[in-house]
């Protein structure tokens, strides 16, 4: 929440944050919003890293079709 810089990664490619902080509905849930390239398409399982202040923030696991 505090990072002033937030990366990510999907399949080993950097995907664009076009937004990261705090939820408007509620204040205190944090939220992230990704630019998926269309290239990912089908991928399957794939892992997202997030980085904040260069480092692992969280790693999720997404099924992409």
């Amino acid at each position: 929440r505090q990072a002033m810089r937030i990366e990510a990664t999907l399949c080993g490619t950097p995907i664009r944050v076009l937004h990261h902080g705090l939820r408007p509905e509620n204040g205190y849930d944090d939220e992230l919003e990704l630019d998926l390239p269309f290239g990912l398409r089908g991928s399957g399982e794939q892992d997202l890293i997030v980085f904040a202040k260069d480092r692992v923030s969280k790693v999720v696991r997404l099924k992409i079709e």
